[in-house]
Order: structure tokens, then C-alpha cells, then sequence
């Protein structure tokens, strides 16, 4: 992985490349955006840059080096990934990580931590960790990526050099979906779906690969045919939706699309800017059936259980007070 490889992330290369060609890189690094836009991909192609043995400026070699294989095959002994064990970071992963950083890298010349999910750190590992970067130790770079910064403890943020990701552009997905693996997509295929990844290649990939296109249509009608007079239904849907744990966040952004397709209607827009162009007809009803307010609030609570199931918490009890709150 290098950072020619990264999509649609140009001023945060380029901040990290100045750090290189200067050789003033910082201590940590905060890596903050929606997920799926290359968060991780930069952190590994910015160790694999650090510990390089053949680099090529500021970039590292083409995978040729023993460095670089080992940080490919996630074997390289100073690199340290830490993820969520269950729905958090907990304070026995960062000891262990501080017990670590007590001693010098053992091949390259910095020890690099990747810390995913950071958003996630509890109130005990984030203090903890807060140590380790108010008195970093030597040679060792830590970066954190979290998709909302202000989950994080402004002590934190603040001793971290803050990296900003954008999401990225429809343009940018689209073309590279349009040459994605064997199954390449037309650019129309292309094109709704980078309109549902909101931003985001990794969801717009997880769509396309899942089964969940195919879902969509039933999905829309369900949600704008809510009901608090059948709440057997409602409760059944979120108990069927619940079961897919991983394509969650995936269904509630197509939930989310509807509605924000619904507002455009409702407002009088230019339908050219729909992006479920094919469930015109679904959306007017929509349209027609809730009022301007109503479907504001409705992308606000869509928005809310999103973030609910991204920190795993009980997903069916969050669907259930979403559906019950929608069908209100």
C-alpha cells in the first residue's frame, strides 16, 4: 500500500508528505472521517513509508523490501494494530500497549500503532492512553482514526496532529467502481451506487458485493408504509433487520436515501438529483404522506440509530424505537 493508492485524498497526503520531507513527523496522528474513505490505507502506506529500506522519496518501495513485506503481511513486529475487543477499546489493550512501547523497536526505526475505531475507547482506556501521548516515548508514531471526533476526550485530540478525510466525491467512486474486480459495473450501475455510499467507497463496495441492492425496493416500501396499527409488523421488521448485523449500517443509509429523496420531492426539486431515481413512484408516496418537518426529523433519527449500531449497542431495541418513532 502507498499513498498513489489512496482515492480522492489529496490534502491529507499531502500534509503527511510534507511531514516526511521535512522529517518532522508527529508523535500521533488523528485520522478522523466517515468510515470506507482510506483512513486505515494511510495509516499502513504511512508506516510502510516510516520503516521502508529501500524508499522512494517520500513514498516507500513497491513492496520489494523485508519491510515492506512484513508490514503487507502484518507480520512486521513493530507495527501494533489495536481494534474494539467487543463494543469498545478496552484499558487492558492499551497496558499492553504501553508495556510495548517501553522498549525500542525491534527492525525498523519507529514502532508504528495503528489504533482503529478510537471513537470507541472507553472512559478508562482513553485516560490511560492520554498518559502514553501527554509523554510519548521515543521512536514510536501512534495514529488514531475515528469516524466522529467529538467522541473522543479534547485532551486527546489535542495532542494529536488532527488529519481530516473527506468523503468522497460520487465522480471518484463511480469511476472506480466502473473497473471493479471481475465484475466490472456500467456507469449507470456505477452511479446509483455511489449515490448510496454517501460519500463512502468501502460501503459503496460492501453494496455492491452484497445482496442488498437487490433488497432495496422492499426495504423503501416497508419504511414509508410504517404503521403504529400494526405493530406486529413493525416489530417483526426490526427483528428480521437486526439479524443482519453486518449490512446494517449499509440499510440504514438506504433508508436514509428514501427519505432524503422523499424532502426533494416534497420540496419541489429537480428529480434530476434523486438518487433512487427507479423508486419514483415509492418516494412520492413519501412525500405525500409525511410532512416537510416530519421527514427532517425522520433523517435525524436515522442518523442517530446509525451511530446507535456502529457502537453495538442492542440492535433490535434500536430498530424497534426507530420504527415505532418513524411510524409516529
Amino acid at each position: 500500500m502507498s499513498f498513489a493508492e489512496i482515492l480522492g485524498q489529496e490534502p491529507a497526503i499531502k500534509l503527511l508528505k510534507n511531514s516526511l520531507e521535512r522529517g518532522k513527523v508527529a508523535h500521533a496522528y488523528l485520522f478522523y472521517g466517515i468510515e470506507g474513505i482510506g483512513k486505515e490505507k494511510t495509516a499502513r502506506a504511512l508506516a510502510r513509508a516510516l520503516n521502508c529500506l529501500s524508499p522512494q522519496g517520500v513514498e516507500a518501495c513497491g513492496g520489494e523490501c523485508r519491510s515492506c513485506l512484513k508490514m503487507e503481511s502484518g507480520a512486521h513486529p513493530d507495527l501494533v494494530v489495536i481494534k474494539p475487543s467487543g463494543a469498545f477499546i478496552r484499558i487492558e489493550q492499551i497496558r499492553s500497549l504501553q508495556r510495548q512501547l517501553i522498549y525500542k523497536p525491534l527492525e525498523g526505526r519507529y514502532r508504528i500503532v495503528i489504533i482503529t475505531n478510537a471513537d470507541l475507547l472507553n472512559k478508562e482506556s482513553a485516560n490511560c492512553l492520554l498518559k502514553t501521548l501527554e509523554e510519548p516515548p521515543d521512536a514510536s508514531i501512534i495514529i488514531l482514526m475515528a469516524t466522529d471526533i467529538n467522541e473522543l476526550l479534547p485532551t486527546i485530540v489535542s495532542r494529536c496532529q488532527a488529519v481530516p478525510f473527506r468523503p468522497l466525491s460520487p465522480a471518484v467512486i463511480s469511476e472506480y467502481l466502473c473497473s471493479y474486480g471481475d465484475n466490472k459495473f456500467s456507469p449507470e450501475q456505477a452511479a446509483l451506487l455511489a449515490s448510496l455510499s454517501g460519500g463512502s467507497l468501502g460501503r459503496a463496495v460492501r453494496l455492491a458485493d452484497s445482496s442488498l441492492m437487490e433488497m432495496r425496493r422492499d426495504v423503501c416500501i416497508q419504511l414509508i408504509s410504517l404503521s403504529r396499527q400494526d405493530m406486529q409488523g413493525l416489530l417483526l421488521l426490526a427483528e428480521n433487520l437486526a439479524g443482519r448485523k453486518e449490512e446494517l449500517p449499509e440499510i440504514i443509509a438506504m433508508l436514509r436515501t428514501c427519505l432524503r429523496d422523499s424532502l426533494f420531492l416534497r420540496q419541489g426539486l429537480d428529480e434530476r438529483h434523486l438518487i433512487n431515481k427507479d423508486l419514483r413512484e415509492i418516494l412520492f408516496e413519501g412525500a405525500r404522506r409525511w410532512t416537510e418537518k416530519e421527514i427532517i426529523h425522520g433523517l435525524e433519527l436515522l442518523h442517530s440509530a446509525e451511530q446507535a449500531v456502529t457502537r453495538n449497542y442492542n440492535r433490535q431495541l434500536i430498530l424497534e424505537n426507530l420504527f415505532l418513532q418513524l411510524a409516529h
